[in-house]
């Protein structure tokens, strides 16, 4: 027979797939299947190539499929390809489903195709529904993703799979628009951030990414709109009024032809709907993904709301210490989650940073938050102090390092780089995508509160003097930067 078939599996159904590949190599059929994943690692591009090369995507769908950042970068990028080429992604798509429900599989289109498997009785009539489908050529992969930011890729994110097909399926429509909405800490960015990621192949004309929050979006919002059209066309749109501008850079982008996708982050509340039409470029290839914490923007918007996490993503969450973990400890954990809502931002900080018997007496909410930041070294305190005064809007590690010399010293450059590799392994600090200005930082709204109550007051009001001054030097010779206005703007709301 000719043909490779990818394995796609978690490592907590490496037994069952064991007795899979064998059937299959024993049929002649040639397998590749890689056994090496960590939980929260994307596909390296060796396995891409691999799948790119196979006929088919063998998946292994159990309930803990979803969870797995490996997994889902695998059938997506596998879904995508199909569609690239005008294929139906059922066809290069084979779905083993050993739960008794189907409703842990995303996208519906593959949940209502997948195999029942129960065990080895099921394993030849898998084999056999394989081996009528290698006829195919290779998948080949999905096109090269273009121009503009590449959006980061979450440290630790797990499972949220139906959201983020949710999310694709809500902008598959020309000017697609979704509505993404959850309380504070909840990971919305983050999953807006995952998708970008995984779904990257998706949008061959670029990525963009602008962050709002605080008073005057709209000045922020159009100093966006600029940004984009001079480094993506080297269109220039500042003598143009707001709305000209927006439409110039939708006629780019439309004259361009490829489907383009923009995040709009930190959407303030109260907007009317004329404000958050603004907000969405007029062009069919654009596709755009509101960020706000509550509210509804109506109309043809799709929503896509999140919950606290399951109990498998929960697990998953802790995957790198669960084996080794006592039943109590196990408990705990459940107990927690149940304390916190699910709430990832806490759940995560809490699996890099409490073990023992400590996770059954870790509180819940903003208190569990102030007890880590007071466990981080004197460096990273600074510097979450100082990140506090920006909040929540994205700052670049050079800003830090101005702002907290006086209190550091000359050794500020090197104790601020170790104090954010710190913050970032605790889950504290985000790394975000910047606007094409580099690598940047963001403190979730959660964690700079814990700061503000956490952090002496002395120390809060020198650095509150030190960033201002730094700001106001800025703004007299950039002028109008938008990202230099947002952080006055949080200046202020942070005081």
């Amino acid at each position: 027979m000719s043909g490779q078939v990818f394995l796609s599996h978690t490592g907590a159904d490496a037994d069952e797939v064991d007795a899979l590949e064998r059937a299959l190599t024993d049929r002649g059929i040639d397998v590749f299947r890689d056994r090496g994943s960590a939980p929260f690692d994307p596909v390296p591009a060796a396995r891409r190539d691999a799948l790119d090369s196979s006929v088919l995507l063998l998946a292994f769908y159990s309930r803990r499929y979803p969870t797995r950042s490996s997994c889902q970068g695998e059938l997506t990028r596998a879904f995508l390809s199909a569609l690239h080429h005008g294929e139906d992604p059922g066809e290069r798509i084979v779905v083993l489903n050993p739960e008794p429900g189907a409703e842990h599989i995303s996208p519906p289109e593959l949940a209502g195709a997948a195999l029942p498997y129960r065990g080895p009785d099921s394993v030849p009539a898998v084999v056999d529904a394989v081996a009528t489908r290698l006829g195919y050529q290779p998948m080949g992969g999905p096109p090269e993703a273009g121009p503009g930011e590449c959006l980061p890729r979450p440290r630790r994110l797990v499972g949220r799979h139906q959201a983020l097909w949710a999310v694709h399926h809500g902008l598959s429509t020309p000017n697609g628009v979704v509505w993404l909405r959850a309380p504070a800490g909840a990971g919305t960015t983050t999953l807006a951030e995952r998708y970008g990621l995984l779904f990257r192949d998706a949008h061959p004309g670029g990525q963009a990414w602008t962050t709002l929050g605080g008073p005057d979006s709209g000045a922020r919002w159009a100093a966006e709109v600029s940004r984009v059209a001079r480094t993506w066309f080297g269109l220039d749109v500042t003598g143009l009024r707001p709305r000209q501008a927006r439409a110039a850079l939708a006629q780019r982008l439309s004259e361009a032809g490829e489907p383009v996708l923009w995040v709009v982050d930190d959407v303030p509340e109260g907007l009317d709907p004329s404000a958050l039409d603004e907000l969405v470029l007029p062009s069919p290839v654009v596709r755009t993904i509101l960020i706000g914490r509550s509210g509804s923007p109506g109309g043809r918007v799709a929503e896509v709301s999140l919950d606290g996490l399951t109990a498998d993503e929960v697990e998953e969450l802790f995957a790198e210490r669960w084996p080794g973990m006592a039943e109590d400890e196990r408990r705990a954990v459940g107990e927690l989650a149940e304390r916190c809502h699910g709430n990832p931002l806490l759940l995560a900080v809490a699996a890099q940073t409490v073990g023992g018997e400590k996770l059954a007496a870790f509180p819940g909410g903003l208190e569990g938050l102030l007890a880590v930041v007071r466990e981080c070294g004197d460096h990273a305190r600074v510097v979450l102090g100082f990140a506090s005064l920006l909040a929540p809007v994205p700052f670049g590690g050079e800003l830090v390092t101005e702002g907290v010399t006086e209190v550091l010293g000359v050794r500020a450059p090197m104790l601020v780089a170790r104090a954010l590799d710190e913050l970032d392994r605790r889950c504290l600090l985000h790394r975000v995508a910047r606007g094409g200005h580099g690598q940047a930082w963001r403190l979730p709204a959660q964690v700079a509160e814990a700061v503000r109550r956490g952090v002496a007051a002395p120390l809060l009001d020198a650095l509150t003097g030190r960033a201002a001054w730094l700001v106001e030097r800025a703004l007299a010779v950039a002028g109008d930067d938008p990202d230099l206005c947002a952080h006055a703007r949080a200046l202020v709301a942070n005081r």
